[in-house]
């Protein structure tokens, strides 16, 4: 039981202590054997019985602390265990579909590879297409003027030959071939208005 200070300077033991020692340490000496006992607690054959009861009831407390302690470790360890195993899924799911792109984009670039060289093809032909059509205008345009000559040739045949009263030898094939090469020239003219072709496709995609 702590000395305490009164309110005239002087100390006393206690709360119920008269208020009759000089100082705190005559206070303290003049009760040192009450400061060394031990009570007994309330219900106790001795204080040697309450130590020991109390001592095992700090070890109880304890124990329920390592328990608490075990339980939220073993929760760790589980969450960790999952962690671990859907990180190695993951992990695994992430490698997969990295090779699949890698493969993906190499196919992707080899239909590249193949569009390019088949644009190639596509601009040669476009360049044999407008050569081939402007030899085809410029066949069209002899052969309307050389059936122009032979039509003009077979007139004159054809008057002579009434006048004279005389078949004369090639003229009716002559006047077939102009009609042949009339009806060529409403081919070509019909085939050039017709002829084109689709636009150059993009090689991006």
């Amino acid at each position: 039981m702590p000395c305490t200070k009164c309110e005239d300077g002087k100390y006393k033991w206690g709360k119920t202590g008269e208020c009759e020692y000089s100082s705190k340490e005559a206070c303290e000496s003049a009760n040192s054997k009450y400061s060394k006992m031990k009570p007994t607690p309330l219900g106790k054959k001795s204080y040697a019985e309450y130590e020991k009861e109390l001592k095992e009831f700090n070890l109880s407390k304890a124990e329920r602390i390592d328990l608490g302690i075990m339980q939220d470790g073993e929760r760790a360890n589980k969450n960790v265990r999952t962690l671990i195993t859907e990180s190695s899924s993951k992990i695994g799911f992430l490698d997969k579909i990295e090779n699949d792109v890698v493969q993906l984009v190499k196919v992707i670039k080899g239909i590249r590879a193949e569009i390019s060289k088949k644009l190639d093809i596509y601009d040669s032909d476009v360049k044999y297409f407008k050569d081939a059509k402007k030899d085809v205008f410029l066949i069209g345009d002899n052969l309307s003027k050389e059936i122009g000559f032979l039509n003009t040739t077979v007139e004159e045949l054809t008057t002579a030959s009434k006048g004279l009263g005389v078949d004369i030898p090639g003229l009716k094939a002559m006047k077939k071939t102009v009609t042949d090469g009339r009806s060529m020239v409403k081919t070509v003219e019909k085939a050039l208005n017709s002829a084109s072709l689709p636009e150059r496709p993009s090689q991006s995609f």
